[in-house]
């Protein structure tokens, strides 16, 4: 992807997150969006499938600029790590063949990590060099090269530039926003219009009548071995990496240090944990984080319990005016209320330089 007339970048390849020292990466601005903390892609840099792969830019005053990408093998299957695989799950584009790799910007939590210092824009020559620099740091060129789910309040300058150098975006996930509509459950379901009122009531009926109940705690005394059981349930269920110590790692750092950092829904039958909702808390915004369930015959299970109705009613209560509920799901999501929000994706068949 050379292009003449460029200034030259130095992009150097890092090995992973924790080769730059807090200090260099204070210099990156991501105000209030947690997916863009050194402390998440840290903690959850391990749990991504393929080889991870950092592009930064470094100028007379630090790191300006960074991207965390991916490699993965062509044929993965995986539609939010490999971007052959996304454009099968979303086109009629086939997989992949095998034999090749992918060059992916993806992220946890289906949030797309381009990072940059305030004032740096990622215009088409520093996007380029970022894409040069990871694929001239393997032996072989990437097949496809994809900017998976492009944030829309970061990253600023990359739509244009991935649109300059001759990527094609298309569209097919959605993320979902819920807007928090008063200072008590009863006042935020009075905003909402009747059928999704008539709706949350009867699940909350269902739920209490199923015999289970809900508890709610935050800070690192929250975390435990029942939610690392729970939430490997639920990776097992749609078949992602669920190792055992880095789940607990990743709940210690979303459990954070303070008890005003994170917020973890219990539903409990009897003193039986049977499922769980973990969010963190970045200002007024509670981002979903992970949630896992006991398989179960009810009628209304601790899913929408725990992920929204209770933590609804404790975000009302506790000056949370938004909670991300990223992506997936979005039909339920939008009948509870949620503001439903095109994802952004992006291709470029081949990536070689």
């Amino acid at each position: 992807m050379s292009r003449e007339g460029v200034n030259l970048l130095i992009i150097r390849v890092l090995p992973g997150i924790d080769s730059l020292t807090s200090h260099e990466w204070d210099r990156l601005s991501a105000p209030g969006v947690i997916y863009e903390t050194r402390e998440w892609m840290s903690a959850t840099e391990p749990l991504l499938p393929g080889t991870p792969l950092i592009t930064a830019e470094f100028g007379d005053d630090g790191l300006e600029s960074l991207i965390a990408w991916q490699a993965m093998r062509s044929d993965d299957p995986s539609p939010y790590f490999n971007i052959g695989g996304l454009l099968a799950r979303l086109t009629e584009r086939p997989l992949l063949d095998g034999g090749g790799w992918t060059l992916n910007c993806a992220g946890m939590e289906m949030h797309s990590q381009l990072l940059a210092a305030p004032g740096v824009v990622f215009d088409a020559g520093r996007l380029g060099a970022h894409i040069d620099a990871a694929v001239a740091a393997r032996p072989e060129p990437p097949v496809m090269c994809g900017v998976s789910f492009l944030p829309r309040d970061s990253a600023p300058g990359a739509a244009a530039a991935l649109t300059e150098l001759g990527f094609t975006e298309f569209r097919g996930y959605q993320r979902a926003i819920l807007e928090i509509r008063g200072d008590s459950y009863e006042e935020h379901l009075a905003a909402l219009p009747k059928g999704k009122r008539a709706k949350s009531r009867r699940d909350r009926r269902l739920f209490a009548e199923s015999g289970q109940r809900t508890v709610i705690s935050a800070g690192p005394a929250a975390g435990g071995d029942d939610l690392v059981r729970l939430h490997r349930l639920n990776r097992e269920k749609y078949g992602s990496p669920d190792d055992e110590g880095e789940l607990r790692k990743l709940h210690t750092m979303t459990l954070g240090s303070k008890s005003e950092d994170s917020l973890v829904v219990r539903s409990y039958r009897s003193d039986v944990c049977t499922g769980f909702a973990m969010f963190a808390r970045s200002g007024d915004t509670l981002y979903a984080m992970a949630t896992g369930a006991e398989p179960h015959q009810d009628k209304i299970g601790p899913y929408f319990e725990c992920l929204y109705h209770a933590a609804i009613e404790w975000s009302c209560c506790n000056g949370i005016r938004a909670i991300d509920y990223g992506i997936g799901a979005t039909m339920a999501k939008a009948q509870l209320g949620c503001t439903i929000v095109d994802v952004s994706s992006w291709y470029l068949a081949s990536a070689s330089s």
